[in-house]
């Protein structure tokens, strides 16, 4: 699958470091809820509020350590 992404991106072929594994993947597409009203009531702060703007901030992550494939303009 990574042969295939590098060719269509037209990265090198140390043009992506995925450090991702299956469980991680498993993990992550899990639907989970969680209770932080505790963490609230004891004057805890998110950095990043909303999905949007964390989820955008984590993808920058991704991109900018090779990861995932910078955005084309």
């Amino acid at each position: 699958m990574w042969d295939r992404i590098r060719r269509d991106e037209g990265l090198a072929p140390d043009g992506l470091i995925p450090h991702l594994d299956r469980e991680s993947l498993d993990y992550m597409s899990g639907d989970f809820i969680f209770d932080n009203s505790k963490l609230k009531k004891l004057g805890f702060e998110y950095c990043y509020p909303d999905l949007e703007s964390g989820w955008r901030h984590a993808l920058q992550w991704y991109r900018d350590n090779a990861w995932i494939p910078a955005v084309r303009d």
